[in-house]
């Protein structure tokens, strides 16, 4: 038997998981915003920053990121362009791209810019709101970063 706080948390966790899944327009803005964090704290190379905008799983030490991965993901990046873009233009909404895999999941890719315009990098990661725990945090769990 539930007891009362749980039973509330549990209506407002399934509130919110609704109101997302109803939102479209409102779930994506959350996920776009998501991703300008992360973009942001890379282009800083503020990578305990970048740790705190995504989805970690304690459970599954593969998809931990923590700083010194983020370092070593980006380096080849920054090797060959030098500075990750971070403007006006880079928010834009053309370079999050967001894909419903199943039920209540989803692929999110964001483009990186780099200064030549090449714009071959992106940050690739999954969203599951199949787990009410979800409400709390990020949303977005990182899968890798790359080509």
């Amino acid at each position: 038997v539930l007891q009362r706080g749980e039973q509330r948390k549990t209506a407002t966790e399934k509130l919110w998981i609704e109101e997302l899944l109803h939102d479209p327009k409102g779930f994506a803005a959350r996920v776009r915003a998501e991703m300008h964090l992360l973009v942001r704290a890379l282009a800083n190379k503020d990578w305990e920053e970048a740790v705190s905008t995504v989805r970690q799983d304690p459970d599954d030490p593969e998809s931990l990121w923590d700083a010194d991965r983020f370092e070593k993901s980006l380096a080849p990046f920054f090797a060959e362009y030098g500075d990750l873009v971070f403007t006006p233009e880079a928010r834009r909404h053309q370079w999050t791209q967001i894909r419903p895999t199943g039920d209540r999941t989803w692929e999110v890719a964001h483009t990186l810019l780099d200064p030549q315009g090449d714009n071959l990098w992106a940050v690739l990661g999954s969203i599951d709101l199949r787990d009410p725990d979800m409400i709390d945090g990020p949303l977005v769990r990182l899968e890798r970063i790359g080509v």
